[in-house]
């Protein structure tokens, strides 16, 4: 089995980067959705850590398009 690169991985069809995407838009919407409970109950997944688990989504976003981004 040949070793593959990155740049291998993102040219071809079969990756998982929709998977990720999907994951991630998911997490943002069920990091947003703490907002919707009564005042003072909201407490977001991962909120006593140093970064949320929107925030973690939208990193996540961001690595994402530097990597299509540098392959466009």
């Amino acid at each position: 089995m040949p070793n593959r690169t990155l740049g291998d991985l993102l040219e071809s069809r079969q990756n998982s980067f929709n998977a990720v995407r999907l994951l991630a838009a998911a997490a943002v919407f069920v990091s947003h959705s703490f907002l919707l409970l009564p005042f003072g109950a909201h407490l977001e997944p991962f909120d006593g850590a140093t970064y949320n688990l929107g925030q973690i989504a939208v990193n996540v976003f961001f690595c994402l398009s530097g990597l299509m981004r540098s392959r466009s």
